[in-house]
């Protein structure tokens, strides 16, 4: 058996933030699931109803945000190139800024609180940009 080597200390302490959330892994019953409103989110519930409770109100993250166990970013218009240094060339980008605002905040409310989140072809190009 090898012996184990000594983990940094900011290692350590990136560890116990990401982890720290355990305890609170049994509580966590609801999941939100974020739209523009103007795509299939919903048709996105069954697939998910599996995890909790299915929300698509983010004031009800903000207001209860231990009991949701998951955020899932649905699909929709571009994400913004202003959030990933560049611009759109000939201005082919549809974006929806408000919604990225929107999502921003939810997306790093949800990560000081280590709540999992997952995306779907948009949603995913945003979480990808987020990281």
């Amino acid at each position: 058996m090898r012996p184990r080597r000594p983990t940094s200390l900011k290692l350590r302490r990136w560890r116990h933030k990401m982890f720290n959330f355990a305890h609170l892994e049994k509580k966590r019953k609801r999941v939100l699931i974020v739209t523009d409103g103007r795509d299939c989110g919903a048709e996105y519930a069954p697939l998910f109803r599996q995890f909790g409770e299915i929300s698509h109100d983010p004031n009800a993250l903000k207001l209860q945000p231990f009991e949701f166990k998951m955020v899932v970013f649905t699909g929709g218009a571009d994400v913004s190139p202003k959030y990933y240094s560049d611009t759109s060339p000939k201005g082919i980008c549809h974006s929806n800024p408000d919604r990225d605002s929107e999502e921003r905040k939810i997306f790093g409310f949800s990560r000081q609180r280590g709540i999992r989140m997952v995306g779907i072809c948009r949603g995913m190009q945003f979480l990808n940009v987020m990281t």
